[in-house]
């Protein structure tokens, strides 16, 4: 079954990567703890934390008591941040699901109600911090 709102793999794991880290702050996690949490492979989770590193959202230490964690508190992380960090911007245009050959442009009847509905996810993910999501959930796999 299809979905109306897609996020790439990379996306979903560094949002769920992210939320398992904010569950516990106070220490550095190893990449094979949160693959075994998560159910992804170690090389797709360490590209999607080079991301998240260069964007600051995580911090990373070698070493034997290395691993890691989030930069800044759950609370002053948005999904937004998170999302755009691994994929880029989210689009300010929203295209018709039909192609620019079928399409009316103006006249498209999809047109407005794709656009409200892309830019209240996109402002769904700017509003919504890691803090909102852990606290919204208990502590099952995510």
């Amino acid at each position: 079954m299809g979905t109306p709102i897609r996020i790439s793999e990379a996306a979903s794991i560094a949002l769920h990567a992210c939320i398992w880290l904010a569950r516990d702050t106070g220490r550095y996690h190893a990449t094979r703890e949160i693959c075994a949490a998560l159910a992804c492979s170690q090389s797709h989770l360490a590209k999607v934390m080079q991301d998240l590193a260069r964007a600051r959202i995580i911090q990373s230490q070698r070493g034997p008591s290395g691993g890691i964690r989030l930069a800044a508190r759950p609370d002053q992380t948005t999904l937004r941040a998170v999302y755009e960090a691994v994929d880029g911007a989210i689009a300010q245009d929203v295209a018709c699901l039909l192609p620019l050959s079928v399409c009316p442009g103006e006249g498209c009847v999809l047109g407005r109600a794709l656009a409200a509905i892309h830019n209240q996810f996109a402002s769904l993910l700017a509003r919504t911090t890691l803090a909102d999501i852990v606290n919204a959930t208990t502590q099952e796999k995510l």
